[in-house]
């Protein structure tokens, strides 16, 4: 008779039994996938720091130079960054197709948390108020997007298929009806910096006159298109003698050529942000570039 291995015996056994135990089943809390996301506080407050993170990703050098010109290179004289330098830049260059792709990963991002998060039963406070941050985001992406490249592909929903993200490309105009929208939206729900403070709400995190500071600057660059269409100016990038590409902004609530009414917008945001918001003017400029946000009155 053959004798067995009481080791062995117990091996198998246990082989056997344990795939069965359910208790051997993880499911993470913090699960950033999906819809699983808001099923619980930390998963949905880690994704909204993955959309403030995506930024990060955003501003390369690359993005910098496209948006601050080419000052910042003057060291830079050799291929293929000389086409910054000479300003000779052209569609295909792999520093346009890496801040283009860095641009559409951070708006997938949010997104993806604005569509996830509108289906979440978490407390509706923290959602509305996640969600304009989020769209916050959103609108500043798009802002300095469409100043690069004008018209953009417009895309407002998560995308699950390979079809959706087959998208053309969108007026500038309506780019900038987009942005509004989205600011509005945050302006409208998000809290002033004292009551961040009151709820520990993290510091960092985009706050009421943030968005309003930014909407003063789209109104300005808004104003700006329009009164170089009036002074018939041939410099910019837009062809006024192409159908479409005059700067007319009435979906944004401006009529054609009322640049009263324009500036006038950028002007009543910049003035909610002296007079209302909690910010001064630092004394000592330095203080700007100290690694503490709490040094100086500006933030």
């Amino acid at each position: 008779m053959k004798k067995f291995n009481i080791n062995t015996i117990i091996v198998t056994l246990m082989v056997s039994i344990l795939p069965s135990c359910n208790f051997l089943d993880e499911i993470p809390p913090s699960n950033l996938v999906g819809e699983q996301v808001f099923k619980s506080m930390e998963a949905s407050e880690s994704a909204l720091e993955g959309c403030y993170q995506s930024l990060i990703g955003l501003y390369s050098s690359h993005f910098l130079n496209f948006v601050q010109g080419t000052s910042v290179l003057q060291h830079i004289q050799t291929s293929p960054e000389d086409s910054w330098f000479n300003h000779t830049l052209y569609s295909n260059h792999p520093s346009n197709a890496k801040v283009y792709m860095n641009v559409y990963a951070a708006i997938a991002k949010c997104n993806s948390f604005i569509d996830c998060a509108a289906a979440s039963e978490l407390p509706e406070d923290f959602i509305v108020e996640a969600t304009a941050q989020v769209r916050f985001l959103r609108a500043y992406i798009y802002f300095f997007a469409t100043r690069i490249w004008g018209d953009l592909p417009l895309v407002l929903d998560k995308v699950v298929t390979i079809n959706q993200a087959e998208v053309g490309r969108t007026s500038y105009q309506s780019i900038y009806k987009t942005i509004l929208d989205d600011l509005n939206y945050a302006e409208g729900n998000l809290k002033t910096r004292a009551q961040q403070s009151a709820e520990e709400i993290k510091r960092g995190h985009v706050c009421k006159y943030a968005v309003t500071a930014l909407k003063a600057k789209v109104y300005v660059q808004i104003a700006s298109l329009m009164t170089s269409a009036a002074e018939g100016r041939d410099d910019q990038w837009f062809d006024l003698k192409k159908e479409g590409r005059y700067p007319d902004f009435s979906e944004c609530g401006i009529p054609k050529d009322n640049l009263e009414k324009a500036w006038g917008l950028a002007l009543e945001s910049a003035e909610k942000v002296i007079l209302e918001g909690p910010f001064d003017l630092e004394e000592d400029y330095s203080n700007l570039f100290r690694f503490d946000p709490q040094s100086h009155p500006e933030d």
